[in-house]
């Protein structure tokens, strides 16, 4: 499922973590990957586990508050196990001993564009390519953003609005990169004519 190559680059990342490869060797890229991320989560000093939507619901669920889904957990568990190889090798490219360093500073300054409401770095952030990857490479994560954002915009967007038309005052999560850029949440509403204020 993956190149000899791309196997050793994530065992060397592992390896430098104090884990082995081999424990994952029988895992779909799709748990490699989640495991990928929450390593480097942790060299950032950020626990999602303390992610503002999970306080957020938290809070809701303490205080009686009616909670509606934006997309459904097996909406989202089936999004994940639909991505091709091709995609989790992909996401998965970069994942090495050298690159460690680098893989911490890229979430530090995701965070901190989240946490300031730097709009215009989350989407440089989120649209940022590497120039080196191939034209087959750069369709294979066009793709990705494809399923994983652009498409779900339309109808996070499509929840949004139908919340409001019912007359309900909501407190509305997902993820940053959903609002920002073109075909963004923010985007396609703003073009239907509403307006948004950035709440500091």
């Amino acid at each position: 499922h993956m190149s000899e190559k791309l196997y050793k680059d994530i065992s060397s990342y592992l390896t430098a973590h104090g884990q082995d490869i081999s424990l994952y060797e029988t895992s779909q890229l799709w748990y490699l990957s989640s495991v990928l991320d929450n390593i480097s989560l942790e060299d950032a000093d950020l626990d999602a586990a303390l992610g503002f939507d999970i306080n957020l619901l938290t809070d809701a669920h303490d205080d009686g508050k009616e909670i509606y889904e934006v997309e459904s957990v097996s909406f989202q568990v089936d999004l994940l196990l639909g991505f091709s190889d091709e995609i989790y090798q992909a996401l998965l490219e970069g994942y090495n001993e050298e690159n460690a360093e680098l893989i911490t500073e890229q979430y530090e300054e995701l965070y901190t564009a989240w946490r300031t409401g730097d709009l215009d770095k989350l989407q440089e952030l989120n649209e940022s390519e590497d120039e080196e990857l191939t034209e087959e490479e750069k369709a294979v994560l066009a793709d990705y953003n494809k399923q994983m954002l652009t498409d779900r915009n339309v109808g996070m967007a499509e929840k949004a609005k139908e919340l409001m038309s019912d007359g309900k005052n909501v407190f509305y999560v997902v993820g940053a990169a959903h609002f920002v850029g073109e075909g963004g949440i923010i985007d396609l509403m703003e073009n239907e004519g509403y307006t948004f204020e950035l709440v500091k």
